[in-house]
């Protein structure tokens, strides 16, 4: 081996300190997380809206003293004339389902590599909070009806 070719054999070996420029890949937002964040929306406006509705809707069946309407018979022909009741608890349990399927979407795309996870963090804070808040109320509801 003559000197030129040992010498461009060693500069093959050697360690080149400053690795080739690549550029940052571009993260865009979750798609997944976005569609969490509007179901979030959808749902929580969705589930005010029908509460509102029930409560108003309900207040037919309470009489002047404060109580309930007792006499099931007499309950269930005026229910059957009162669809806005009946539709909203329908659509406060819609709500609660597409919560869970935000919940789960938001989870998702707050796993996903290489994306903004912004979206997919309140997505998951907006579903959350109409899920875990629904399921307290309800065992809170049901923690009550035990003791009375």
């Amino acid at each position: 081996m003559n000197d030129n070719e040992e010498q461009s054999y060693h500069l093959k070996d050697t360690f080149n300190p400053e690795p080739a420029f690549e550029p940052e890949p571009v993260r865009s937002q979750s798609k997944l997380g976005i569609a969490s964040f509007i179901i979030g929306l959808a749902s929580i406006v969705g589930f005010i809206i029908c509460s509102i509705i029930a409560a108003s809707s309900i207040m037919d069946y309470i009489t002047a003293d404060g109580k309930t309407v007792q006499n099931i018979e007499k309950f269930s022909e005026e229910i059957a004339k009162d669809a806005p009741l009946l539709l909203s608890i329908l659509f406060m349990i819609v709500s609660i389902g597409l919560s869970l399927i935000g919940l789960i979407l938001g989870i998702v795309g707050a796993c996903m590599r290489n994306t903004r996870k912004a979206f997919s963090i309140i997505g998951i804070v907006l579903n959350g909070l109409l899920s875990f808040g629904f399921a307290a109320l309800f065992a809170a509801a049901l923690i009550t009806q035990m003791s009375a």
